[in-house]
């Protein structure tokens, strides 16, 4: 009898020192946790063959459906992520538009702003050529206004001016009958061939020998005037058809 009470004791330490061991081992060497496992199975192990094939099948469906939980977050990020890429795409699509057109509008204010600053230029040169006008308006005894026959000075009668004279003489002829049609025109055309004689004139009254004489010098600075009024003649002309126009309206 004591024999079998050695025996039972021995049993009852090993078990105890064994238990103590399992609970002071590190977490990697530690049994295996089954969440299925009853709580009357010793080391949380299946007692028998079918209540571990039923403990694996519950742990097998619990993965798949883990596994198709996150497969299914996963395809909402992915779809998340593609609508952001498409709203990045529709952002950039519609800054580039807004830039184009942001440009465009900066170029046609450029060429609307040019186009306004052209004009202004023209109107103030047409308010310096008008003052000019009336400033060097050739009389009725200086330029035909009805025909456009030019009355020469004396200073500038010789054949050595005639090539001048008879360009002049063209181009009124035409202002005075076609008129309006090419106003434009025959003002650009008048003050070219006008600064031309005079440029002509001036070069030969420096080399003058009587250059130097009151007489000489008045006739020079008279035919110069003269020129400058054929100049603006065509404007003169332009001025009084828009003036008796605009009467008749």
């Amino acid at each position: 009898m004591r024999r079998l009470l050695s025996i039972f004791a021995l049993l009852f330490i090993s078990n105890l020192s064994g238990h103590t061991l399992a609970q002071s081992s590190p977490p990697h060497l530690a049994p295996a946790n089954f969440p299925y496992a009853p709580p009357e199975a010793f080391h949380r192990h299946s007692s028998t063959a079918a209540e571990g094939w039923l403990r694996g099948q519950a742990v097998r469906r619990q993965a798949e459906g883990n596994f198709r939980v996150l497969d299914a977050q996963a395809e909402i990020l992915r779809q998340q992520v593609e609508s952001l890429n498409y709203d990045n795409h529709l952002k950039k699509t519609a800054a580039a538009i807004t830039r184009k057109q942001l440009l465009a509008d900066y170029r046609q204010y450029e060429r609307n702003q040019k186009q306004a600053r052209r004009e202004l230029a023209r109107q103030r040169q047409r308010q310096q050529d008008f003052e000019n006008v009336q400033d060097y308006r050739l009389t009725n005894f200086e330029f035909n206004w009805t025909t456009g026959a030019i009355y020469w000075p004396t200073f500038v009668a010789s054949p050595r001016y005639a090539a001048h004279r008879y360009e002049l003489e063209r181009l009124m002829h035409d202002v005075v009958h076609v008129g309006g049609l090419n106003e434009e025109l025959f003002e650009s055309r008048a003050a070219i061939l006008a600064e031309k004689f005079r440029g002509r004139l001036r070069s030969d009254f420096e080399v003058d020998p009587e250059r130097n004489l009151r007489s000489v010098r008045e006739a020079y600075l008279d035919t110069q005037r003269f020129l400058l009024g054929l100049k603006f003649a065509p404007a003169f002309i332009a001025n009084q058809a828009n003036r008796a126009l605009a009467i008749n309206r």
